[in-house]
């Protein structure tokens, strides 16, 4: 063998050599899979369910007759405590958010009521008025937690988070390596 032979043999085995080139792409583990429905983001969809059909039925409730908030102001109450833990646990901020809306508003109706030495007669236009009010706000951000939290569409926002981050990771290791 002569020495050309001989070099382009070594060249040729340390280009193939995955591990040894500096210039090769970086190879990724990021295949798509077929993953099953993480169970606390189902829990989650079936709380938030309950917690949105709780504010509507109370609503409806409270309009009709004040007194029905006995049931549905507590019931709301701990409806609220799962989606609260569950969307921690997840990392959604509009998931805490519409999760606490619900202890929120039971304990802000019993404080006033309590506070003011509200009757029922007394107590049915202010607090249905609020319960009205906070049934515009909340049943927005729990459809828009309920629609963010399908599968697809969560498991997709979270992957383009994470390939966001891990470009910005890039960039940043690109420019540490140019300096």
């Amino acid at each position: 063998m002569t020495y050309d032979q001989q070099t382009t043999i070594t060249t040729q085995h340390i280009m193939t050599a995955s591990d040894d080139n500096p210039f090769r792409a970086p190879q990724s583990s990021f295949e798509p899979t077929n993953r099953k429905p993480d169970s606390n983001l189902r829990h989650l969809r079936i709380c938030l369910g309950l917690q949105c059909t709780t504010i509507v039925v109370g609503v409806a409730a409270a309009f009709y007759d004040i007194e029905s908030i006995v049931a549905t102001g507590p019931i709301l109450f701990f409806i609220g405590i799962p989606v609260v833990i569950l969307s921690r646990r997840l990392g959604l901020t509009s998931g805490l958010t519409f999760g606490i809306s619900g202890p929120a508003i039971s304990l802000l109706c019993l404080v006033l009521i309590n506070l003011l030495g509200w009757s029922p007669a007394d107590a049915q236009l202010p607090v249905s008025t609020i319960a009205a009010i906070y049934t515009t706000f909340a049943l927005r951000l729990g459809l828009h937690v309920w629609t963010r939290t399908g599968y697809d569409s969560f498991v997709t926002e979270h992957k383009n988070h994470f390939d966001s981050a891990l470009s910005a990771g890039e960039v940043q290791h690109a420019l540490k390596n140019t300096r």
